[in-house]
């Protein structure tokens, strides 16, 4: 049995304890004359009282919100990324590719989804963007890379960009191996969100950030979708000086649904 299930067992016993204590200090003789010959129908009301009150409290959450600090609430949901206002945060690779080919990016990514729906017919846009956003930043040429593009990226880096009334924070996740198969290790995966919570509040400039559940497509990281949810709200607790006017927003596909427990994540961050 998980922890919070049996806490909300002894918060429902404590509660119906403390009215039986209540009803017993006020009318003393005068209640247990009331249930005198009764007192397997009074346990038995108890009891199925309790049960139902447990299981009120254990019915599966679709949203919860948790206030991390004075600075920053977190509402997490399942819902559709793309349609949420604020800014969206989509991980890419390394290289900020933009060619949706099933090899290089998958079209059941988030990323290429993402080029799909909002840059199928205007590639170069995209493109010239994030050569601009990244123009500064550190990169290495590689020049062995025959497919995609060659400028690589450190993980945790970020482009700003733009697009039909959005702004997207498209953050490098994953490197690639030479089977052009995603990877990233948890140390590198931890390195990132606290990239990516520094970048997040520089500047996010009082937009609400949407983000994904990162690391839980194709990224080539062995942890549980609960365990990365966890992960991500570690994250940024330990980011003191993170602030967000208008909150963070996790946001979960619906096919995480049976493996992320926001019931569990209520009881451990509230």
């Amino acid at each position: 049995m998980k922890q919070y299930t049996k806490q909300n067992i002894t918060y429902s016993v404590a509660f119906f304890s403390s009215i039986i204590t209540i009803l017993l200090a006020f009318f003393g003789s005068d209640f247990t004359t009331l249930i005198d010959g009764y007192e397997i129908v009074f346990f038995m009301v108890y009891v199925l009282l309790n049960v139902l009150i447990v299981l009120k409290m254990n019915q599966k959450l679709e949203e919860v919100t948790l206030t991390i600090s004075p600075k920053v609430t977190i509402d997490i949901s399942y819902n559709n990324i793309f349609s949420q206002e604020g800014i969206i945060v989509i991980p890419v690779n390394e290289y900020f590719d933009t060619v949706v080919d099933d090899k290089i990016i998958s079209s059941n990514t988030l990323h290429g989804k993402f080029i799909q729906f909002f840059f199928k017919k205007n590639l170069d846009c995209l493109d010239k963007q994030i050569e601009a956003s990244l123009s500064s930043k550190e990169h290495k040429i590689d020049d062995t890379r025959i497919d995609g593009k060659n400028k690589k990226y450190p993980l945790g880096t970020v482009a700003i960009i733009k697009e039909k009334k959005k702004i997207f924070f498209l953050v490098s996740l994953t490197r690639f191996n030479k089977n052009h198969r995603a990877q990233i290790s948890k140390i590198e995966y931890q390195i990132v969100l606290v990239k990516l919570m520094k970048f997040i509040e520089e500047f996010s400039q009082g937009y609400k950030v949407n983000v994904p559940l990162l690391g839980g497509g194709h990224s080539g990281l062995n942890l549980e979708k609960q365990k990365l949810l966890e992960y991500l709200l570690t994250s940024i607790n330990f980011e003191e000086k993170l602030t967000l006017k208008n909150g963070l927003h996790i946001v979960l596909s619906d096919r995480n649904k049976d493996s992320v427990d926001l019931n569990e994540i209520k009881y451990r961050y509230s």
